[in-house]
């Protein structure tokens, strides 16, 4: 969520231009702490964390995320963030 929040107040944008990546599209143009919808999280944040990792690896540097978000993974994360989201009274 950090990494999101500092994303957005950078205004962060990216499109790759390698083939058949549009799923790689970054838009970081929303408060990851104020968005009820997990799923706009998500389709941010792999993006954003593939894009951090290449970064990384173009300057010899370890993985910044070096690991892979399972499907089991993001419904434990959405039913977390969904019980947070209902505690703030959003």
């Amino acid at each position: 969520m950090d990494t999101l929040e500092t994303a957005y107040n950078f205004g962060l944008q990216t499109s790759p231009k390698l083939r058949g990546t549009n799923d790689l599209d970054v838009n970081a143009n929303f408060d990851p702490y104020m968005e009820n919808d997990f799923q706009a999280i998500l389709r941010t944040a792999i993006p954003l964390f593939y894009t951090l990792n290449s970064m990384n690896r173009s300057m010899g540097k370890d993985d910044a995320y070096p690991f892979v978000i399972s499907e089991p993974v993001k419904s434990k994360l959405t039913f977390i963030h969904n019980l947070l989201i209902k505690g703030k009274g959003f």
